[in-house]
């Protein structure tokens, strides 16, 4: 045992900088001992805290640093807690989790936001006599078109709005960084022209973005990273990818880059793509088409289906299976047929999101 306490030395060095995966990412050295946690998390989010790099059966001790009762593991074993609050209410806006192993103590700083973690959604929804109905917003759309669909400020109105979610697509450029688009080329949304897959994304950031009245703005087309951290802790995510080029570790390697996974529905348009997602993360929230959902491995995941006047999707089955329902709605139409249609409806997909709130309201479905 004695071999690992110069490493703990070297580690904490490291720690210094605030990151206490330091150490296993620049490879200082390696089989250094090490704490692997998240840096943020959503509200009710199960969190895991490792010691890795150790020997078995050592104890380690973790203590979450929200007045819960510190738990005991052995070795490598990883620690696992949820935060009931968020971490605003910390005298420096977090909280501070400390690792104990062989009379060492490592601090771990973890922010945790608000926004309720999906699982936890899920939990509610899914909970006998639930009747609320949330929304989701295309394109991260509401109904100011002097707004670019998919931009920045798109996320910060539907905010603003009190909109839940938020869809967007991602496309890969031809430097290998994700971004923001429904379409594969510029030509409709900025002011340039040209196959983003064939363009770097210096060349991408050239253009403006149009609103949609076709009007150019002073606004660049964002990268998923940039889109995401305006979204981050303040409203659910769904990426519609796998249409797309970017792949799903493009996408998926992003969201868990920047601790995201717990408010992030990954919208699949097939079984193959719900194996991919579950296969890099298996606690991943996968969002199929309504007809593949019998490739989830269980009840609690949203599902979608599209709303078209006079014709109705059968989801019995998928409801009996504890999926909850979403419906596009997008540009809008006789939303009391829908809700007729689909009495069971969860979460409605619209371009007009921020209209859709105020009208269920006064439903009494929010």
């Amino acid at each position: 045992m004695k071999k690992i306490f110069p490493l703990l030395f070297v580690c904490l060095v490291c720690l210094i900088s605030g990151s206490l995966v330091s150490c296993e990412e620049n490879q200082v050295l390696q089989g250094t001992p090490y704490v692997d946690a998240p840096l943020r998390a959503m509200r009710m989010e199960q969190i895991s805290v490792a010691y890795r790099n150790i020997e078995k059966d050592v104890e380690v001790v973790v203590d979450f640093g929200d007045g819960s009762t510190p738990v005991s593991v052995l070795g490598p074993v990883a620690a696992t807690h949820k935060y009931e609050e968020p971490s605003s209410g910390q005298p420096d806006g977090a909280y501070h989790i400390k690792v104990t192993a062989m009379g060492q103590t490592i601090e771990k700083r973890i922010l945790v936001y608000p926004l309720r973690a999906i699982s936890e959604l899920v939990k509610e929804m899914t909970t006998p006599g639930y009747d609320k109905v949330l929304v989701m917003a295309h394109r991260a759309n509401t109904t100011n078109t002097s707004i670019p669909e998919n931009s920045i400020a798109a996320v910060e109105a539907c905010i603003a709005a009190g909109v839940e979610f938020i869809e967007t697509d991602t496309h890969i450029t031809a430097d290998g960084h994700v971004v923001i688009c429904h379409d594969q080329t510029i030509n409709r949304t900025t002011n340039g022209t040209g196959d983003i897959t064939k363009m770097t994304l210096e060349q991408i950031k050239s253009y403006k973005l149009k609103d949609r009245k076709g009007v150019v703005t002073d606004m660049t087309m964002p990268t998923l990273e940039e889109f995401l951290k305006a979204a981050r802790g303040k409203i659910y995510v769904n990426l519609d990818y796998s249409p797309r080029t970017a792949s799903t570790a493009d996408v998926m390697s992003v969201v868990e880059k920047l601790d995201m996974m717990g408010q992030t529905l990954f919208y699949c348009n097939s079984v193959e793509k719900v194996n991919e997602v579950l296969s890099i993360d298996p606690t991943a929230q996968a969002y199929p088409w309504h007809s593949n959902y019998s490739a989830l491995p269980g009840p609690g995941y949203f599902i979608q289906c599209s709303y078209e006047p006079g014709k109705s999707t059968n989801l019995g089955a998928a409801m009996k299976a504890g999926m909850i329902p979403t419906v596009n709605f997008l540009n809008g139409g006789k939303i009391d047929d829908l809700l007729k249609t689909y009495p069971d409806v969860r979460v409605i997909q619209s371009d007009i999101s921020d209209e859709l709130i105020p009208y269920l309201k006064g439903k009494g479905l929010r």
